[in-house]
């Protein structure tokens, strides 16, 4: 007789992939309002929102427009903050130094090359 092998997940590892999968949306699809959220991930909107509020707090996500609609009121739309982190390249050659640093969306914010020689 075979036995199923069953994985049990602990809370807090479902509200951490909760949040992953809110932020990862966001980041696939720029100013999503808190309903299409709920549509796209199938999660309630208390967890939405809670997971929202605290990615805005951390300085992940910001407010970015108004999603209008025929009836009833409009709806706060969210994005992801570009430059909330970055990233830094380094690339060092026989003759050079470059250096690149990269938003979140992969878009170059700074870059310097400088001479360097190297023995």
């Amino acid at each position: 007789m075979k036995r199923a092998f069953y994985q049990t997940i602990s809370n807090k590892e479902i509200k951490m992939n909760n949040r992953s999968n809110i932020y990862r949306t966001l980041w696939e699809n720029n100013d999503l309002s808190r309903q299409k959220l709920v549509s796209m991930l199938h999660l309630s909107l208390p967890t939405v929102t809670q997971n929202l509020v605290a990615l805005e707090n951390e300085g992940l996500v910001r407010a970015s427009g108004i999603e209008s609609f025929t009836g009833g009121r409009n709806a706060k739309t969210y994005s992801i903050v570009n430059d909330a982190r970055i990233a830094l390249g380094v690339d060092i050659t026989k003759s050079n130094i470059t250096t690149v640093a990269v938003d979140l969306r992969g878009k170059i914010i700074a870059k310097s090359k400088m001479k360097a020689e190297f023995d």
